[in-house]
């Protein structure tokens, strides 16, 4: 495989480091509502690991060390963590809720640990969804400052 290898295994270390900090802070606040809730730790332990795999695998992929290099999209990317941070709060209220009325509705147990995992599964697949939505908008805001405004100053004088 050498140099064509989809990841790159010498940063899977330096990147898991990252996402286990990073999908553990974010994780944090639900995982303090649901516990007190009754909800199953282990299966919520689960689903963070799985996010926390699955973020490692993206960030240590040739893909993602391209799209790093766009410093537009890059900073999108980081001001969209930073946003999805200070809004945690309202953001995993609501992702919450919402992953417990779709898989509740499903299952007979909803506290066991397959629905547990399934609502910890939908909760970050709903925050995931929002997140890379906002990421999208930073950037085409982004992109909209530096390269549309100048032109219009341009044609203004």
């Amino acid at each position: 495989m050498g140099n064509n290898s989809f990841i790159k295994k010498d940063l899977i270390f330096k990147n898991f480091i990252i996402w286990s900090l990073v999908c553990t802070i974010n994780a944090t606040y639900s995982f303090y509502i649901a516990y007190d809730m009754g909800f199953n730790i282990w299966a919520m332990i689960f689903g963070i690991l799985i996010f926390i795999a699955l973020y490692t695998a993206l960030a240590s992929s040739t893909l993602f060390l391209k799209l790093k290099k766009n410093k537009i999209l890059y900073k999108a990317f980081i001001t969209g963590f930073f946003i999805k941070f200070l809004t945690i709060y309202y953001t995993d209220i609501i992702a919450g809720q919402l992953s417990v009325s779709i898989v509740s509705d499903n299952f007979v147990r909803p506290k066991d640990f397959i629905n547990t995992l399934f609502i910890t599964m939908t909760e970050g697949l709903i925050l995931n969804i929002l997140l890379w939505t906002i990421i999208t908008l930073i950037y085409f805001v982004f992109l909209f400052v530096i390269f549309l405004l100048p032109k219009r100053a341009e044609y203004s004088n």
